[in-house]
């Protein structure tokens, strides 16, 4: 939880266990201006709190509240009113997808509602020719997401039932869906979503992506943000996002490991927000994720022996791919191959623990942990061609 969102929620518990019940209008008119001038106190912070969030529907709950009531009878109307805001701000204390603080955002919910008013106006889907379902798999791991229906276990099985069997959600329901919190959810997000609404998979005339490409960049432009292409698959264009004035960086074409190419996908992302050193944390923190996922994929505890004897647990990436290098690439003719893979395996296992981290080291950290997964995918043949 956010700091922010927890400083407004224990101020909520302190609205919740005041006394100002045990006060009412027949009460000695001295007791009545004690209560009313302590509650008053509490709910000047509270919604000083809530306006901290930068969440813009709390902050329109609060922004015609008057604070100041000057009776027990308007405390109590007061406190009525705050209960409202107070169950919207549990809403998003527990939804872990609100993790976000939304102010530090530089796309704006305003740009965002734009953007998903003209796609509903123009009657474009958003997931194009496929399934939303499979779209949303494309961005997501739906089967670890969460259920808004109890009937169903997770979200891949309520969204194909209640989008594809039954039919019965909004066109648009996807951009007010909590798990995917698109209208507050970090840039990078945003910008991958749009990105793919757009991907020739999804869309693969190649006229329409421009346009839509277009449409977007007009919106988001007030932002400072844009859509440029950064490659082609078989003829037709591939966009990722860049903030205006600078160069888009791109990594290779997917693996075809799902998890690794999502996560790979949002250190660049993360990358080309990276300002601050929190954020440059960030980047070490992803690539690490990057590096299990990679190691769960390509690991076999049959044929990589541990080199040290001690049996790689499920996250120890390390030993896992040091395991892999040294069977795979065995032998002098692959000494140098494995002297490079080692050296750039370790290179990010170094970088993505720095806790001094800046956008050089970050960028380092990016690089070597690419680099890692397009030598692993060689070695397992998703890289190559025919001769």
């Amino acid at each position: 939880m956010k700091p922010a969102v927890s400083r407004a929620t224990q101020i909520a518990d302190d609205i919740e266990k005041s006394p100002l019940g045990n006060c009412g209008p027949s009460d000695d008119p001295d007791k009545q201006y004690a209560y009313v001038a302590a509650f008053r106190d509490i709910a000047r912070r509270f919604v000083a709190a809530v306006k901290r969030i930068g969440d813009a529907e709390l902050s329109s709950m609060v922004a015609d509240l008057n604070t100041s009531p000057e009776g027990i009878t308007d405390a109590h109307e007061l406190r009525a009113d705050l209960s409202a805001v107070i169950d919207a701000l549990k809403e998003v204390a527990h939804d872990s997808d609100h993790a976000v603080d939304v102010a530090d955002n530089e796309i704006s919910e305003l740009t965002r509602r734009a953007i998903v008013d003209f796609l509903s106006s123009s009657a474009i889907h958003w997931a194009g020719r496929l399934q939303e379902d499979d779209f949303l798999a494309r961005l997501y791991d739906l089967s670890s997401m969460r259920s808004t229906d109890h009937r169903m276990s997770n979200a891949a099985s309520d969204i194909y039932q209640h989008r594809v069997n039954w039919q019965d959600w909004e066109d648009d329901w996807v951009f007010y869906d909590t798990r995917f919190n698109l209208l507050r959810a970090p840039d990078g997000e945003f910008l991958r979503f749009l990105c793919e609404v757009v991907h020739p998979v999804v869309r693969p005339d190649v006229e329409a992506a421009r346009n839509l490409v277009a449409a977007f960049n007009r919106e988001l432009a007030a932002d400072g943000w844009s859509l440029a292409e950064a490659k082609q698959i078989s003829g037709r264009p591939v966009f990722a996002p860049q903030k205006i004035g600078q160069r888009t960086q791109v990594f290779e074409d997917p693996t075809g490991w799902q998890k690794v190419d999502r996560q790979l996908q949002e250190v660049r992302l993360r990358l080309g927000m990276a300002e601050f050193e929190e954020r440059c944390q960030e980047v070490g923190l992803l690539c690490r994720e990057v590096l299990i996922s990679v190691a769960q994929e390509v690991y076999d505890r049959d044929r990589h022996a541990s080199q040290d004897d001690v049996a790689p647990s499920d996250t120890d990436a390390g030993r896992m791919l040091e395991a892999f290098f040294t069977a795979e690439l065995a032998g002098g003719g692959n000494q140098e191959a494995r002297a490079d893979a080692k050296a750039a395996l370790r290179l990010a296992l170094a970088l993505q623990h720095k806790r001094t981290a800046d956008f050089r080291m970050a960028a380092l950290c990016a690089e070597a942990t690419s680099s890692v997964v397009n030598i692993l995918a060689v070695l397992s043949g998703r890289r190559g061609r025919s001769l």
